[in-house]
């Protein structure tokens, strides 16, 4: 005769417990460990996450202050701008040679021209100049002379009339552009 299980108690959770196979300890086992793993690998990188996420408003700020400070100097730089280029006009007109360029121009001067006028034009690297002549001779001798001086470049006239003074004496006007290599710009 075979053995015949009676179990009067109700059936419950602690009942069907200890009557689960073991297959199905083994699987919830393996489950936990693999939650387990997965809420570690979690939280690893949600603290990485958050570390990434520090140094991006670290930079963020870094960046915001460089920002200020960038246009906090170009503001200062371009507030200087005219003074620094007032003193860059001066230091210009302090090292551009005059003295060899009247020294060229009177050596270049006969007895016959007088000089009226001279006006540089640092932007084109010229000389504008106001001469008279006694006669055309001399002016075109006077504008060879200048074009053969070492310091200076092309020469050239822009116009020329004749001109009466009141005491009777007739001059040639001229009016002459130099180019000026050595003048600093």
């Amino acid at each position: 005769m075979n053995a015949m299980q009676i179990d009067f108690a109700r059936p419950g959770w602690r009942r069907s417990l200890r009557q689960a196979p073991r297959w199905t300890w083994i699987a919830l086992l393996a489950g936990l460990v693999l939650l387990g793993a997965a809420a570690l690998r979690w939280s690893s990188s949600h603290a990485a996450e958050q570390a990434l996420l520090a140094d991006l408003a670290r930079i963020d700020s870094q960046l915001a202050r460089t920002r200020n400070k960038d246009s906090e100097h170009v503001a200062q730089v371009r507030a200087a701008l005219p003074s620094v280029q007032a003193a860059n006009g001066v230091i210009t007109q302090l090292n551009t040679p005059w003295f060899e360029a009247l020294d060229a121009l009177e050596h270049a001067n006969g007895a016959s021209i007088a000089l009226l006028e001279l006006s540089p034009d640092r932007a084109h690297a010229r000389i504008r100049g106001t001469a008279e002549a006694r006669n055309v001779n001399a002016m075109t001798a006077y504008i060879e002379a200048v074009k053969a001086a070492p310091m200076f470049g092309t020469a050239w006239l822009k116009r020329h009339e004749w001109v009466q003074a009141e005491d009777g004496t007739v001059s040639l006007r001229f009016d002459f552009e130099i180019d000026w290599p050595g003048a600093a710009r």
